[in-house]
């Protein structure tokens, strides 16, 4: 019977990188401790035998992202807007002086209001996409 002879497959692409002398006396003393002859055998194993945990982003989310980024920063505003609002009306001492304040600062509450009708359809406009 005969054996079939190990095919033996040219190697010719090489890929060199660099490691500190700590790294490579780690890497050195991994192979001792192996049945690999040399540090391309090791290398060769772990790379092509190990399962490798792959992330994938989706391109979709980081739109969605960016735009509620930006529309927290439009509410963040407008509700600093607001609070200084409100603590100026806490510091009325006549009913006589709500009035102008009112006036003043129901463009700021219809401004609020129109930044949540505009969060909540584009958060609906997403949830049809994906």
């Amino acid at each position: 019977m005969r054996m079939k002879k190990k095919e033996k497959s040219n190697r010719v692409r090489r890929i060199i990188f660099r490691l500190t002398e700590q790294e490579f006396e780690q890497l050195n003393g991994r192979l001792q401790q192996t049945i690999y002859k040399n540090i391309s055998e090791l290398l060769r194993y772990m790379v092509f035998q190990r399962k490798i945990t792959v992330y994938t982003r989706d391109a979709s989310m980081d739109d969605f992202m960016a735009e509620m980024i930006w529309l927290r920063n439009e509410l963040n505003a407008i509700g600093n807007n607001f609070n200084q609002a409100v603590r100026r009306l806490n510091t009325f001492r006549k009913v006589t002086d709500l009035l102008p304040w009112y006036l003043e600062n129901r463009s700021q509450y219809k401004q609020l209001l129109d930044k949540v009708g505009e969060i909540k359809h584009r958060i609906n406009d997403f949830a049809d996409r994906w």
